[in-house]
């Protein structure tokens, strides 16, 4: 911050209070999937840019999960509806690396940060495991080669195993609805 050479500002301070965020325009569904939730109370679960948003139509009010540093590309509900896990792009600073964050969607509490320094571009897509009450998480890096990663997430972030999936284009990634160890990858060809 420069204040300018010619004028009136005699004190140069920080105010004195921060800015607060009230309200989130906008949805993001021009290039992403599975992108819009229906929370047990009837709150719409959605991102837009690095803000998860939780909007209240009854008492039109919107809470803001705003942990992420960089746009969110990707997000899933628990099995439970208790929890998120949603990945986003990588930045240009060392802070802002692309990983997986997940958080409790009551409290809007961080509880695992996964994969971050292990994926370059962003991640493309995130899932829970469904057979196990959702104890796995699973995400695949928009790199060259696609990689996915799981992890036991409860564990503080426990890493189970990475693979190469080689598409062209991620545009999804489920857990096996009976079998919690087969994923299924779905993109362009």
């Amino acid at each position: 911050f420069y204040p300018p050479s010619e004028g009136f500002i005699e004190n140069v301070r920080a105010p004195a209070q921060m800015l607060q965020l009230d309200w989130v325009y906008g949805y993001r569904g021009y290039d992403t999937i599975k992108n819009l939730w229906v929370l047990e109370k009837g709150e719409l679960l959605y991102f837009v840019a690095a803000v998860g948003v939780i909007y209240d139509r009854l008492q039109e009010t919107q809470r803001h999960y705003t942990e992420h540093t960089e746009d969110i590309q990707c997000m899933e509900l628990h099995p439970k509806r208790e929890f998120v896990v949603s990945g986003q792009r990588a930045g240009k600073t060392h802070d802002t690396r692309a990983h997986v964050r997940v958080w409790n969607v009551n409290t809007l509490e961080t509880i695992a940060k996964l994969g971050f320094g292990e994926c370059d571009v962003g991640i493309s897509s995130v899932a829970f495991s469904s057979l196990n009450s959702g104890l796995f998480v699973a995400a695949c890096d928009q790199g060259k080669e696609q990689i996915m990663s799981v992890w036991e997430w409860k564990t503080g972030g426990t890493l189970l195993g990475r693979v190469a999936t080689h598409q062209e284009q991620l545009n999804g990634l489920s857990f096996h609805p009976l079998d919690n160890n087969l994923l299924i990858t779905f993109g362009k060809n």
